[in-house]
């Protein structure tokens, strides 16, 4: 794939209206904020604030740089440092785009012949990661005055079970990617895609990567709700326990997982999370400040340490993509 090929893909329907509803939300949440107190809110940070969070954002890519690393390398695919670092990197700074996560897995195709399919795998197993992390965290903490939630997640997590099983290990589902293979060379490329993902997902499955994957998810994901509880005190929410912080971020980042990988966090985060912060008891312009504040603070901090890695290793594309 080409890289006009790639924009072009981005205008498709099913990527483009996700965009435009992601927008939609991003958009509803502004026009329902004080845009003052928000402003507020930001000139209110401390610039020990300020390197505070990109101290945990650093930390956040680190970690999950480490996952993806070692998910990679447990379906055998070696990459350099400064290889892996710069793919991340714009990974990372995708991510707000429908797919944007399986950047990294176009990029890595590009540069050292990786198959899409395969890499994308491990892009797959880190997002089941983080969805597993963040429901099985809401179904012990729960979030007050939502006794419904978690009963759903049990119900979630029993047919997800029963579909995930029956994808990876069925022989129908087998079957049906060689019947692809057999018809014509377009569909011949998404059966092959298809049974080289479904394969490298089995292989991720195992102890090691599992454990270690999850653990680490857990761990980047903790740092993220560790920054709504220090800018939620830096903006005067001086009642916000880390327990809030933890189910209020989770709670959003889960149901952005759910909507699937053609969503975009970029305001379905910020939708949701006020959802949830609402059900805590919070106002909602004191909900929304934080909310916004997170937004402006992570993206700058995740965009400036992604995009000075990918500019200082820019002598890894040339040539090659």
């Amino acid at each position: 794939m080409k890289a006009g090929d790639f924009i072009r893909a981005l205008g498709a329907p099913k990527l483009f209206i996700p965009t435009i509803l992601s927008v939609a939300l991003l958009a509803f949440v502004l026009s329902i904020a004080d845009l003052e107190m928000v402003a507020a809110g930001l000139t209110a940070l401390s610039a020990g604030d300020v390197v505070g969070v990109f101290a945990l954002a650093f930390g956040y890519l680190v970690l999950k740089g480490v996952q993806i690393y070692l998910l990679l390398r447990a379906l055998g695919i070696d990459m350099r440092p400064g290889q892996l670092v710069s793919v991340y990197a714009i990974g990372e700074m995708a991510n707000s785009l429908p797919i944007g996560e399986f950047s990294q897995n176009w990029l890595l195709q590009k540069l050292q012949g990786t198959r899409f399919a395969t890499s994308a795998a491990a892009t797959t197993a880190s997002l089941m990661l983080e969805g597993a992390v963040t429901l099985t965290t809401l179904l012990i903490l729960g979030i007050p005055n939502w006794p419904w939630l978690r009963p759903a997640i049990g119900a979630f997590f029993a047919v997800s079970l029963v579909c995930t099983s029956s994808l990876l290990w069925s022989r129908r589902a087998q079957q049906q990617g060689r019947r692809l293979v057999a018809r014509g060379k377009r569909l011949r490329r998404v059966g092959e895609g298809l049974l080289a993902m479904l394969k490298g997902i089995r292989m991720l499955l195992a102890p090691v990567p599992l454990v270690a994957g999850g653990l680490l998810s857990l761990s980047y994901l903790l740092l993220i709700a560790l920054v709504y509880y220090l800018v939620a005190h830096a903006v005067g929410l001086g009642g916000f326990s880390f327990e809030a912080a933890v189910t209020v971020y989770f709670f959003g980042l889960a149901v952005t997982l759910l909507l699937g990988p053609v969503s975009t966090q970029l305001g379905v985060i910020e939708a949701s999370s006020l959802g949830a912060m609402l059900a805590w008891g919070y106002p909602q312009e004191q909900a929304l400040v934080l909310l916004l504040v997170v937004r402006v603070l992570w993206m700058g901090s995740t965009w400036l340490a992604c995009g000075g890695a990918a500019l200082a290793l820019r002598r890894e594309y040339r040539g090659r993509a």
